[in-house]
C-alpha cells in the first residue's frame, strides 16, 4: 500500500489486499459521482447526459442500488443463452479469418487490431444488443467515444466531449429500439429482452435500460478487443504455450484465456472510494474518504498467490485471477467476453497455427487499462498450404 500524489489516492498491490478491497461494503465503487462533482457547473450541465447513464452503470453503483439493477439484469446473461451466442462468435470468427486465409496466399501483413480485434466484439455486442448490421461501424465508434472518458487520463480535455456526443447518439438510437419492440417491432436480442424484463412489479426504467446497453457496449466491446490484440502479444514470446494451445485448441483455449487475463489482462486497475475507515489483510488501514485504486496487474502477479508469476503459463492450476474483478461486481459479462477470445485462439491455432509476429508492439492504455500497441502478423505458409476452417 502506498499513497500517490500524482492519482491522489492509495495503491493497492497485494492479492490479498485487493480481493478484498472488492468485497468489503465500505469501498464504493461509486467513481462516477465525485467525478462529475469535481466538474465546473458549466461542463456537468453539458456532460448531463453522459452523467446519467455513468453513475446507473452497475460497475458503478453500490448496493441497494446495485443489488436491484443485478438482480434484473442477470435474468439476460443465463448459460443457455451464452452458449448460443457460442455459434454466433464461432461464425463472426471464422468469417474474419477467411481475410487471413487471403493474406497467407500473398505472404501479407495481416493487422490484428483492423481486422480481429476490433471487429469481432463490436459485431458481437450489436448482435447481443439486436442491432441492424448497417449500424454496427456506428456501434464501434459510440464504443470508443465511451472508452474515451471511462479508460481516458486527465490530460485529455476533449474526451468528455467525445463522450458527450457519443453517449447522446446512443441513448437515443436505443431508446428508439425500445420504442420500437414496445410497439411490435425491433429485432431480437439484449435490447428486447432487457424491455420484457421483470421482478413482480420491478422492472428497468428507461434511464437503466439505456444505461446497461451503455455498459455491456463499452465493456463487451473495448475490453475484449484489448484482451485479443495482448493475445497475440504474449503468445509470440512465449512458444511453450504456443505449442501446448496448437496441439489441443479445443481443450487448452479455454485455460489459455485465463492466463492472460492474469498475465496481460486488459484492466490495470480499478478505482474505490473508502466510506469509513478500513484495516486491510495485510494491516495498513485506508482512512476514511480516500480514493483507492485496487491495482489488479499487480495482484495478479502476486508471488504470495501465484507460483512463477511472471511466467506465462497456460497450464497453471488454481488460477482464481482478478481480471474480472470479485464480489458483488464480478463482471457480468464476463461469460461472453470468455467465449470470445476462446474462439480467437481455438480458430486461429487450427487455420494458422504458424503465424509470426511482424511488429514489436509497446505497451500503453492509459491509466486503468493495459493494452498493446499494433500487432501485425503473418498468418503462415501452412495457412496458404490449404489448411481451411476447423
Amino acid at each position: 500500500m502506498a499513497w500517490s500524489d500524482r492519482h491522489r489516492g492509495w495503491l493497492l498491490t497485494r492479492y490479498d489486499d485487493v480481493a478484498f478491497a472488492f468485497r468489503d461494503a465500505r469501498l464504493s465503487a461509486d467513481r462516477m459521482t465525485p467525478t462529475f462533482a469535481r466538474l465546473a457547473p458549466e461542463v456537468r450541465a453539458e456532460m448531463a447526459v453522459a452523467e446519467r447513464h455513468l453513475t446507473r452503470w452497475l460497475v458503478f453503483l453500490d448496493p441497494p442500488d446495485h443489488d436491484r439493477l443485478r438482480r434484473l439484469v442477470s435474468r439476460a446473461f443465463t448459460p443457455p443463452r451464452m452458449e448460443e451466442m457460442r455459434r454466433t462468435v464461432r461464425r463472426l470468427v471464422d468469417d474474419l479469418l477467411d481475410r487471413w486465409a487471403d493474406a497467407a496466399r500473398t505472404d501479407d501483413e495481416v493487422d490484428v487490431h483492423r481486422t480481429l480485434a476490433h471487429p469481432l466484439p463490436t459485431n458481437v455486442v450489436a448482435a447481443v444488443l439486436g442491432v441492424p448490421p448497417d449500424d454496427y461501424l456506428r456501434v464501434a465508434q459510440w464504443s470508443a467515444d465511451v472508452a474515451a472518458v471511462v479508460f481516458g487520463t486527465g490530460s485529455d480535455p476533449s474526451r468528455f466531449v467525445r463522450a458527450r456526443r457519443g453517449l447522446e447518439e446512443f441513448d437515443a438510437y436505443i431508446r428508439q429500439i425500445a420504442s420500437d419492440i414496445r410497439s411490435g417491432g425491433g429485432k431480437p436480442g439484449l435490447v428486447a429482452d432487457l424491455v420484457a424484463l421483470r421482478d413482480g412489479t420491478d422492472r428497468l426504467d428507461d434511464d437503466e435500460l439505456v444505461a446497461t446497453c451503455t455498459l455491456l457496449l463499452f465493456a463487451g466491446d473495448e475490453t475484449t478487443t484489448v484482451l485479443i490484440g495482448n493475445a497475440f502479444a504474449v503468445l509470440a514470446g512465449a512458444p511453450e504455450a504456443r505449442v501446448r494451445l496448437t496441439a489441443d485448441p479445443d481443450t487448452m483455449a479455454a485455460p489459455a484465456v485465463e492466463e492472460l487475463l492474469r498475465f496481460a489482462g486488459p484492466t490495470k486497475a480499478m478505482v474505490r472510494h473508502t466510506k469509513a475507515e478500513v484495516e486491510l489483510p495485510s494491516g495498513h488501514a485506508l482512512p476514511a474518504g480516500e480514493r483507492v485504486y485496487t491495482l489488479v496487474a499487480a495482484a495478479n502477479r502476486d508471488p504470495d498467490r501465484f507460483d512463477d508469476p511472471d511466467r506465462f503459463d497456460i497450464g497453471r492450476r488454481d488460477n482464481l485471477h482478478l481480471g474480472f474483478g470479485s464480489g458483488i461486481h464480478h463482471c457480468l459479462g464476463a461469460p461472453l467476453a470468455r467465449i470470445e477470445v476462446q474462439e480467437v485462439l481455438r480458430a486461429v491455432s487450427t487455420r494458422f497455427p504458424d503465424w509470426v509476429l511482424t511488429s514489436t508492439p509497446g505497451w500503453g492504455g492509459g491509466l486503468l487499462g493495459r493494452a498493446a500497441g499494433r500487432v501485425s502478423l503473418r498468418p503462415g505458409p501452412e495457412a496458404a498450404a490449404g489448411r481451411g476452417r476447423p
